[in-house]
């Protein structure tokens, strides 16, 4: 979003805010994975692999639990790859696409989606019939003052080179990161499925954050949507290698969930606090 929003789109105030939020965003997102993950190694060790005889006298619950594991383990790859292909496919788009000069760009109308749901509501009721229709929607003016360096177009070039490098790279790593840390969870788990239901939800929550951003303004999703379609000019330059990191990611994506799934069934490990171990031999 802050690539495309720059100052002379939304005024240099309304792009320092979105700076800010898109940073905070980013913070949250590392930050809340990381942390988990090194509360886990605080609490808990790994002491080798499970024992034969534990799979025996747990066949039944282990069995569930592999099932439960391994279809949200699915959902999260899964979530995880269209994160980062999305992402890699966005800034590809972004990065080697610009704007035509102002006598040659074309007005666009969107669709005014909030009138959509608000008939969508009406006919749930049966008042309204559900449908859209393509207005104008408005959008508060930038502000007139936008610093020099940003009027430079290979300064402004640089800023959504920057922009796009750092949301892909944060994406890439908290894709990992959270199927990482779900799968962490599962392996120490003990207690009632709500807690995992809470931990999945608050996952995928963050997986969805970074597109929150545009919930802060309801006027900012069209204005963003306006200033994608007016990119209809080809740049020269063609960054392949953004296409490929999303191959690579996505592969690293499938990789990881394969490890963090094998891991689940063959690691034990012990509680730092109360040594109880998961996975050892029955006595």
């Amino acid at each position: 979003m802050t690539a495309v929003m720059h100052p002379s789109v939304i005024g240099f105030r309304s792009w320092c805010f979105y700076v800010l939020a898109a940073v905070a965003c980013g913070f949250i997102q590392l930050f809340v994975s990381i942390r988990i993950i090194l509360d886990f190694s605080m609490e808990w060790e790994c002491v080798g692999f499970k024992s034969a005889s534990w799979y025996s006298s747990n066949a039944q619950d282990f069995l569930a639990m592999l099932t439960f594991t391994a279809t949200l383990n699915l959902v999260f790859c899964g979530k995880a790859a269209e994160n980062v292909v999305a992402d890699a496919e966005a800034n590809f788009y972004i990065l080697t696409h610009q704007a035509p000069p102002i006598s040659k760009q074309v007005t666009f109308a969107l669709p005014d989606i909030a009138g959509a749901v608000v008939d969508g509501a009406g006919s749930f009721l049966g008042t309204r019939s559900l449908g859209t229709t393509t207005t104008q929607r408005s959008v508060p003016a930038p502000d007139k003052y936008v610093p020099e360096f940003l009027k430079n177009p290979d300064n402004l070039y640089v800023q959504e080179f920057m922009w796009c490098l750092i949301s892909l790279v944060i994406n890439l790593v908290t894709s990992i990161l959270l199927q990482v840390v779900f799968v962490l969870r599962m392996m120490t788990f003990k207690g009632n499925l709500e807690s995992i239901v809470s931990l999945a939800i608050l996952l995928y929550f963050i997986f969805q954050l970074d597109g929150n951003l545009m919930d802060l303004d309801p006027a900012l999703r069209p204005k963003y949507r306006l200033e994608v379609l007016r990119r209809t000019v080809e740049r020269k330059n063609k960054l392949v290698w953004l296409n490929r990191i999303g191959a690579v990611s996505r592969a690293m994506s499938s990789l990881t969930g394969g490890c963090c799934l094998v891991a689940y069934v063959v690691l034990r490990w012990r509680s730092r606090r109360t040594g109880a171990v998961i996975g050892g031999a029955s006595r």
